[in-house]
């Protein structure tokens, strides 16, 4: 394979990684956003403070799942508050 076809081939694969990395970044700041929302939803607006990096914490525990990750947040913090 020339220098030309090989450099071409691997432009293409960082661009389709970068794509991915995109759409993989989009889908987390989407479950972040819909964390916070859904926690605000299920308790009261004005006491619910978490911060983006507390919630990818756990949205990466339950692999992105926002009803599972909330559920583990508020056990998490009954189990601190006991």
């Amino acid at each position: 394979m020339n220098k030309v076809k090989l450099m071409k081939k691997m432009l293409l694969l960082r661009m389709m990684k970068k794509k991915v990395w995109e759409k993989y970044a989009l889908v987390c700041f989407q479950a972040i956003e819909e964390f916070i929302s859904e926690l605000k939803n299920r308790e009261q607006p004005q006491v619910v403070t978490v911060p983006p990096n507390t919630a990818v914490k756990f949205l990466m525990a339950r692999k992105f799942d926002v009803l599972r990750a909330i559920d583990l947040f508020q056990a998490y913090r009954l189990q601190q508050s006991d």
